[in-house]
C-alpha cells in the first residue's frame, strides 16, 4: 500500500507544482444519527471535511469517550507523558506557559510518506473545552489543529471531536495527504479514549442518545 501511494505521489508532483497555494481553513465534524449510533457503539467517525471557501480542505474524526470533559481535557493536556500512550509521538516538552495558551515542541513519525520530523505549537484554551493549535516553526510547512469538548446529557460521556490540516511542504496532493492522516487518526482517538478511562474512576455508564 505505501509503495503504490509513493508511486501516485512522485506521477502528480507536476501537478501539485503548478496549484495555486490555498490558506488553509478549520471546520468542525458534523455527526448523523446513524454516526451517533456507531460513536456509542465504540466507533470511530474519521472522513475528510471541506472548508471554508478559498480554504483546503482538512480532516475530521469524532470518537465517544466514557469520562466527563475535565478527564479527557487532563488528557490532551498530559504533553510530557504523551509518548506513552500516543501513536507515532516520539518525544513532547512544553517550552513554555502563559494564561490561555502554552508552546510545545513534537517530534513525531507524522505520515508514512514523511521522515521523522519536529515542531513547535502554539496551543490556545478554553478551559475543558476547546484546545487550538498551530505550528509556528518546524519542519512541517503547517500545521494545525482544533480539538472540541462536547459534554453528553448524562454528564459522564464526552463527544470528542478533531479537526486537523497538515501540509507538509513537499509536492504531494492534499487528497493524499488527507488520505494517509484518516488512516491514521482512529489510532490516536482510541489513544486518548482508553487514557481517559483509565483516568476515569466514575463507574462506566450506558452511552447517550443523541440531543
Amino acid at each position: 500500500m505505501i509503495g503504490s501511494k509513493q508511486i501516485i505521489v512522485c506521477a502528480l508532483t507536476l501537478f501539485c507544482m503548478l496549484a495555486q497555494p490555498v490558506r488553509a481553513g478549520m471546520s468542525s465534524l458534523s455527526l448523523t444519527e446513524a454516526d451517533f449510533e456507531r460513536l456509542n457503539k465504540g466507533e470511530t467517525i474519521v472522513r475528510t471535511l471541506a472548508a471554508a471557501k478559498g480554504c483546503r480542505e482538512h480532516v475530521g474524526a469524532a470518537i465517544m469517550v466514557p469520562a466527563r470533559p475535565e478527564t479527557v481535557w487532563r488528557v490532551l493536556l498530559d504533553y510530557e507523558h504523551a509518548p506513552e500512550f500516543i501513536p507515532g509521538m516520539v518525544s513532547s516538552r512544553v517550552l513554555q506557559t502563559q494564561p490561555g495558551y502554552d508552546v510545545i515542541e513534537q517530534t513525531v513519525d507524522l505520515l508514512v510518506l514523511l521522515p521523522r520530523i519536529t515542531y513547535v505549537v502554539r496551543s490556545d484554551y478554553i478551559e475543558n473545552r476547546r484546545m487550538s493549535f498551530k505550528q509556528i516553526k518546524g519542519d512541517l510547512s503547517e500545521i494545525r489543529g482544533v480539538w472540541n469538548l462536547l459534554p453528553q446529557s448524562n454528564q459522564e460521556h464526552t463527544l470528542l471531536k478533531y479537526s486537523l490540516y497538515c501540509d507538509p511542504g513537499i509536492f504531494v496532493p492534499q487528497w493524499i495527504v488527507n488520505s494517509l492522516l484518516e488512516d491514521d487518526l482512529p489510532a490516536l482517538m482510541k489513544a486518548i479514549r482508553d487514557r481517559a478511562v483509565n483516568r476515569n474512576s466514575t463507574p462506566r455508564q450506558t452511552p447517550p442518545q443523541k440531543p
